[in-house]
C-alpha cells in the first residue's frame, strides 16, 4: 500500500473511533499534526481537509471555539 492510500486508511479508522465523541476543531489540528509525523509527505492543513471530509462521510460534525449555540 503506497504512503496515501495508509493515509487515507489511518484517517478513515480514527473517524470511525471519533464518531461518539463531541469534538471540537482543536480535535482535527491534533490528529492532523499527529498524522503528518506518520505521512510526512502531506502538509497539516491538508490532511486537516481530509479529516473534515470523512468525518462529513460519516455524519459527524466539529465544535469551532469561541461559537456560541444560536438556539
Amino acid at each position: 500500500m503506497n504512503k496515501e492510500a495508509e493515509l487515507l486508511a489511518e484517517i478513515d479508522a480514527r473517524a470511525q473511533r471519533a464518531k461518539d465523541a463531541d469534538v471540537s476543531l482543536d480535535y482535527i489540528t491534533r490528529e492532523a499534526r499527529d498524522l503528518h509525523e506518520k505521512f510526512p509527505h502531506r502538509p497539516v492543513v491538508d490532511i486537516e481537509e481530509r479529516i473534515k471530509d470523512a468525518w462529513r462521510n460519516y455524519g459527524m460534525v466539529w465544535k469551532t471555539s469561541g461559537l456560541k449555540n444560536r438556539d
